[in-house]
């Protein structure tokens, strides 16, 4: 048999929630059916548990079941992490927490902008998120919005990232993240907007 290394670390659960960025290289909505995970496409809400790798060396992909009072929560796939690095595992769907997520175009003047030849229109975009908390007691959320285009404004004040997967790209890919505490029954609306080039 092969004995594995234990030490006990520090967990904080939260639930998180993913949402993909719907637009192609081209600024184009893909639709639905061309993706393999339909659940990827529209996005997802995990029970999840953020803690830091305790050991001295790196933890390694592989399966990960979380455990308490000799119950099964759940068993995902746990990634690659480096000592000391924080690390998000999931557990199961959140079925708890009702999410819904909508962008759409703003009206007004479409600016034509010209990049290697070819022309785009330049629109502007508002994306609303909303969360319910069906839960009776406080929940910490992690909300991550992947979009493509130049962010003008958002609720709350989120950390925005640049992404590299938008190198090849004519926007630039970003991603918004909240953390946010919601009250048992408490339902929150997040809104933002961002421009867009969409090609022709």
């Amino acid at each position: 048999t092969l004995s594995l290394e234990e030490h006990e670390a520090d967990y904080e659960p939260i639930v998180q929630w993913l949402i993909p960025d719907r637009r192609d290289s081209w600024g184009r909505y893909r639709n639905s059916y061309q993706e393999e995970n339909p659940e990827d496409w529209h996005g997802v809400a995990w029970d999840a548990i953020r803690y830091k790798n305790p050991f001295a060396y790196p933890m390694t992909t592989g399966p990960a079941m979380v455990i308490g009072d000799g119950r099964l929560f759940g068993q995902k796939t746990s990634y690659f992490v480096s000592p000391g690095e924080q690390s998000i595992q999931h557990i199961t769907k959140a079925l708890s927490v009702r999410t819904y997520a909508s962008e759409q175009e703003l009206p007004g003047e479409r600016e034509i902008v010209y990049i290697g030849g070819n022309d785009f229109r330049k629109t502007k975009v508002e994306g609303r998120l909303r969360v319910n908390n069906h839960r009776n007691e406080n929940i910490t959320m992690i909300i991550s919005r992947k979009f493509s285009g130049e962010l003008l404004e958002a609720d709350g004040d989120p950390k925005c990232s640049l992404l590299a997967e938008g190198a090849y790209s004519v926007n630039q890919r970003n991603e918004l993240i909240w953390t946010i505490t919601l009250k048992p029954g408490e339902e929150r609306e997040i809104t933002y907007t961002h421009t867009v080039l969409v090609d022709n």
